[in-house]
């Protein structure tokens, strides 16, 4: 069977955009599926698991651990968000850059697991580190936009 594909085009390009609308619909379920029951799988597995306890118990009172670390702070700040150790490693010397290129600026340095949070708390590789808060609308809102203490 021979296709001519300057007649054909038109019908391929449909079949590409239903199938990257689908694919995007895919991921955004699946995200929304993980971000809704990773912190409950995490508080199931917390009492046998290390990391599992560690990622809940980083999280606990996150906003008001933030605001009391940061409050009073009126300088700006640079944030730098890792999802894991090995990510911080990769940004580390553009984090080092920008330190030694504006050090009028404050740095945030957060982390989604606890590989990265636990290793990097106490050897302050910025001015602020912390957990971020589990990935949804109304956290990032009062992360960044609804508490005062951010100034960009």
């Amino acid at each position: 069977m021979y296709i001519n594909c300057a007649e054909d085009s038109g019908n391929w390009t449909v079949l590409i955009i239903i199938l990257f609308l689908y694919n995007n619909l895919m991921d955004k379920f699946f995200y929304i599926i993980f971000i809704k029951l990773y912190p409950l799988v995490a508080r199931l597995l917390s009492p046998f698991n290390e990391k599992a306890r560690f990622w809940i118990k980083g999280r606990k009172d996150i906003f008001q651990q933030t605001e009391a670390a940061i409050a009073g702070d009126t300088s700006k700040k640079i944030w730098m968000h890792c999802a894991s150790l090995g990510e911080f490693e990769q940004g580390r010397p553009l984090l080092e850059k920008f330190k030694e290129s504006y050090p009028a600026y404050k740095t945030v340095l957060t982390f989604f697991s606890p590989s990265g949070y636990e290793v990097q708390k106490d050897k302050r590789p910025a001015d602020y580190v912390f957990y971020l808060p589990i990935d949804s609308s109304q956290n990032a809102k009062k992360f960044l936009i609804s508490n005062s203490y951010w100034r960009f």
